[in-house]
């Protein structure tokens, strides 16, 4: 078995923790109890900044943390109804809305575009579905609709978000398009 010698980057406590790395290389844990959340920022430039959630949540509601180009994106479930929060860089909350119920994995691109992907458990056939948020929160949500290279719409069974990729898997095998 080949052996991958990793470097230890940060000397926290991880127990019980959100954790989410982006692809600038910042790396966010998130530690504390419900209403009293700290999510502490590591730069790999050695910069630490600590961010304070009063949310009545647990670090397991957490979905994403993560720096945007204007501030921070916050994705977390609330008694179970999924939500977002869209703060400025001095910490102070621009806007908030309910996502659609069933967010299994979201992305924040490179465009500063939030991706959504939901599956509703509610219906007879599972339907995932993906949407697309502007940071700016000027624009509405989006849904988005995954079809194939004739633009016909595909089944989805599942979808995977990557740091530069939307990944649709259905019946008939699996789909990919670039999102940079």
């Amino acid at each position: 078995m080949k052996k991958l010698n990793m470097n230890k980057i940060t000397n926290t406590d991880t127990q019980d923790c959100f954790f989410h790395a982006d692809a600038q290389g910042r790396v966010y844990i998130g530690k504390g109890v419900k209403g009293d959340i700290t999510i502490s920022i590591f730069d790999p430039t050695g910069d630490v900044r600590d961010f304070k959630e009063k949310e009545q949540i647990t670090c397991s509601d957490i979905q994403l943390f993560q720096q945007c180009a204007n501030g921070y994106v916050f994705v977390y479930y609330e008694s179970y109804e999924p939500k977002v929060k869209v703060f400025l860089a001095d910490g102070k909350e621009n806007s908030a809305f309910s996502l659609p119920s069933g967010v299994s994995c979201c992305l924040l691109d490179e465009k500063q575009q939030l991706w959504i992907g939901t599956v509703n458990c509610y219906s007879a056939d599972l339907k995932p579905s993906l949407y697309l948020i502007s940071t700016d929160v000027s624009q509405e949500m989006e849904e988005i609709t995954c079809c194939d290279s004739n633009g016909e719409a595909l089944d989805v069974q599942q979808l995977k978000l990557t740091s530069n990729a939307v990944y649709a898997v259905t019946s008939s095998g699996v789909y990919k398009q670039d999102i940079q």
